[in-house]
Parts: C-alpha cells; sequence; structure tokens
C-alpha cells in the first residue's frame, strides 16, 4: 500500500519547527518573532497539563495514535501528548509505550495527569527499540479496525494534525499517509544510494516512497487477524508518499 505525502498540501514547517521541545536559546533578534511564538505555545501547553480537564481522546475518534520516549525525554514527553490532545480531532486511543520498567513505576505527575484525561501508558519490554513506537500495538489487537497513527514525543503538533491526516484518509482508505516522505531511487536492479533519496516535493504515491515519522504517519486498518501461529500480523508491508 503506497503511502500518500501532504507534502504539497499542508504547510508542514510547523510540524517541524521544533525537535528539542527545550526552552528556546537566546538567539539573534531576527530569530526572536519564531522563538516567541514556540515560547507561547510551549507555555500554553504546560498550562493545559497542569489546568486542562478537556479528555485528551474521543470515545467517537476514528483512529489510534502511539508514542514511545525514553530516558530523560520522559520528563517532557506531555508536551508533545497535550499538542495532540489540544487537536481539532482528537485519538480513539492515545497510547504511549515505554520499554523501561523503573521509569514506568515512577512517571511523572505530568504524565499521571494525562493519564487521567485518557491517555494510556503501557510497559513492553521486548526491547524493540524504536519500533516500540507501534509494534507492541500491532501485536496487542486481534483484529484490526481503526487506522494506526505514530507520532514522536519531540514535535509540537498544530491543531489540524490530525484532522489533515484522517482527511486525507477518507480520499485515499488504502494509502498509508504522511506529511514527508523520500523517494528511493532505482539504479538498474539495485536500490540508489541513500544520499539520492530525494525529499517528495509532490503528491502521487508509490512504492517507492519511503514516510518518514517525524511529522506522523497514518497506516490503514487491514481488517486481518493477526497469524495465530506467530502470536501476531505483519503490518503494511509497503511504504511510500502520494
Amino acid at each position: 500500500m503506497p503511502v500518500t505525502s501532504l507534502f504539497s498540501r499542508v504547510n508542514t514547517a510547523v510540524l517541524r519547527r521544533l525537535r528539542g521541545l527545550l526552552p528556546a536559546p537566546k538567539t539573534r533578534s531576527a530569530d526572536a518573532p519564531a522563538n516567541r511564538q514556540v515560547r507561547n505555545d510551549l507555555i500554553h501547553l504546560q498550562l493545559a497539563n497542569r489546568l486542562s480537564r478537556r479528555p485528551a481522546i474521543d470515545p467517537n475518534g476514528t483512529t489510534v495514535v502511539t508514542v514511545t520516549t525514553h530516558g530523560a525525554r520522559i520528563e517532557r514527553a506531555y508536551i508533545a501528548l497535550e499538542s495532540i490532545a489540544r487537536g481539532r480531532a482528537r485519538p480513539a486511543r492515545l497510547l504511549l509505550w515505554l520499554d523501561d520498567e523503573e521509569i514506568f513505576r515512577a512517571l511523572p505527575q505530568s504524565l499521571r495527569r494525562l493519564e487521567r484525561r485518557g491517555l494510556e501508558v503501557i510497559l513492553d519490554l521486548n526491547k524493540y527499540k524504536v519500533h516500540t513506537k507501534y509494534y507492541p500495538y500491532v501485536k496487542s489487537v486481534d483484529v484490526h479496525v481503526m487506522p494506526l497513527v505514530t507520532a514522536d514525543d519531540d514535535v509540537l503538533y498544530p491543531r489540524e494534525w490530525l484532522s489533515a491526516l484522517q482527511a486525507e484518509h477518507a480520499l485515499f482508505p488504502n494509502d498509508v499517509i504522511c506529511f514527508r516522505a523520500h523517494r528511493i531511487p532505482v539504479v538498474g536492479d539495485a536500490l540508489g544510494p541513500y544520499k539520492t533519496w530525494a525529499p517528495c516535493n509532490d503528491s502521487h504515491a508509490g512504492i517507492s516512497n519511503l514516510g518518514t515519522s517525524v511529522s506522523g504517519q497514518l497506516f490503514p486498518a487491514t481488517g486481518r487477524q493477526r497469524d495465530p501461529g506467530q502470536g501476531r500480523r505483519i503490518p503494511y508491508a509497503r511504504a511510500g508518499c502520494r
């Protein structure tokens, strides 16, 4: 199933405006407006975490959003989660996967507050590393009926992030939808070198397109049962961009 990129349809600069979710360093005055916007966004999300009673999930939602974090990043993961929770569309489930039992048993209060609003924090000790973001969920569900959306723990997502993915999914229900992707060239009978994988700048679906997860990806539900012999199902065999 090809990946659909919204790169040419949605302004994704805001999706990638902050990678560290740390207070902005002192910069030249030319950078101040952008940094001020980020600081204001951070303040609003911090206040929301302490004061908001709005559920982070929607019982009538149509997607499942999964995230993972590790190490010291656990202390600021709530910022990305709050940015998802404030969205115009909210997921039916918002999952944070951890693979460290010590961290799981000593969650910061910021995540405890989100738990009370619907966040699910789940421990999985299989050490899937980067795949912890999605694979424990994939193998935990017998029949997938909702699209799976992956997100990162260090990105501020705008309010229209999830609704935009869902709207594009409605148009192309069999495609993997993403905001950012690279196109993999084929040279002869082999894949081209990594340095030649150019960012997608159009919205044409194709198996040669590789979605990148920073800005989020939506994987359509297959409705298939997991393989009873393996205790899991193989997710989404092809990736690409529209």
